[in-house]
């Protein structure tokens, strides 16, 4: 990426600054100037330093803790670019917040993935980026256009390179985003057992085996308790002897992931590791995570994970270049399908 793209216009709200320096390095973009501003009463203003006129505009805003501030973030810059006549205004939301409920799991419950797409929608949002939703299903509640990536290739090739390099730093730029050779790979994985921490990650650990060479893969069987509480039930799959890979789209509290290394090592297990798109480390979640005994984990920095949330044997993995790379493509309307990568 050599080129600087012309008519490209990328902005950050708070929870997105670190991604969107990256991604404007990356993309040799022209940084655009914006203040976040705050009233007494806690109300969000913003002022947009340049203009965005005619611009292909892409806002950076995970929608991360705190959930409901970074949201309202993200919908007031959006308003702004909207009424400062931006050309296509593109909401990157690297995490999904309310992600969680795409369907109604008991009567009178609201689906609060849908509520929030319809406010990017009714914000000014003409097209949407999405990483690694939590229900592929909230792909269908946008009437805009929404490009989902998935991070099965960027993180099992961050495995990889562990492998290959014994061990990785606390947060690595160069893991790359798109498809290796297979014969590489599964050289690495051939004692490997891919886990689900749950039966709805099923198509995710399934995609993850598939990439690391048709690895076996197992599932927990579990119940959910509470909103970040699970009972473990009991395991699907054969782990004795084997090294064990924990596949998840996320982790809050780490109360669920936790428990599954006592399990999976009571099981037979040799070496296990976890791999995880969105780091909320929220609560006790540090404390919980350093000390289950991982052997290392994995996280990429679509949420920021600030230095008091890091710990020994946690490796970032960026997603700054794959996404810059999602934007040019989009940008310059080429296909994504080599980007997004789907297995399955």
């Amino acid at each position: 990426m050599t080129r600087k793209p012309e008519g490209i216009c990328i902005l950050a709200g708070s929870s997105g600054r670190e991604l969107a320096q990256e991604v404007i390095t990356y993309l040799q973009a022209e940084e655009i100037s914006m203040n976040i501003l705050r009233y007494s009463d806690g109300e969000v203003d913003v002022e947009i330093g340049e203009t965005v006129r005619g611009k292909d505009v892409f806002i950076i805003q995970p929608t991360c803790p705190p959930v409901n501030e970074n949201l309202m973030e993200l919908l007031v810059i959006m308003d702004a670019v909207e009424r400062s006549s931006g050309g296509k205004i593109n909401a990157v939301l690297p995490y999904y917040g309310y992600s969680r409920k795409e369907r109604k799991t008991k009567p009178r419950d609201p689906i609060t993935g849908k509520l929030v797409a319809d406010m990017i929608q009714i914000a000014g949002g003409d097209a949407a980026i999405l990483i690694e939703l939590h229900a592929t299903a909230i792909e269908g509640f946008f009437n805009i256009p929404t490009n989902h990536l998935e991070t099965t290739k960027l993180l099992s090739n961050a495995f990889i390179e562990y492998k290959v390099r014994t061990g990785l730093g606390e947060y690595v730029t160069d893991i790359s985003f798109v498809e290796t050779d297979i014969q590489y790979r599964s050289q690495f994985t051939r004692n490997l057992v891919v886990v689900s921490p749950d039966v709805g990650g099923a198509r995710r650990a399934r995609n993850f085996s598939r990439y690391l060479g048709q690895t076996d893969f197992a599932i927990v069987e579990k119940r959910r308790i509470g909103p970040d509480k699970s009972e473990t039930l009991s395991i699907i799959g054969d782990v004795e002897g084997k090294e064990v890979i924990i596949v998840d789209d996320m982790v809050s509290t780490g109360g669920s992931m936790t428990p599954l290394v006592k399990l999976l090592k009571n099981k037979g297990a040799t070496k296990i590791y976890g791999a995880v798109t969105h780091g909320l480390f929220v609560s006790n979640s540090v404390e919980n995570l350093s000390k289950a005994g991982f052997d290392a984990f994995f996280c990429t920095n679509t949420i920021p994970v600030p230095p008091e949330k890091r710990w020994k044997g946690l490796h970032i993995i960026s997603i700054g270049r794959y996404l810059a790379a999602a934007i040019e493509a989009i940008h310059n309307n080429k296909s994504l399908n080599e980007l997004v990568g789907k297995t399955g």
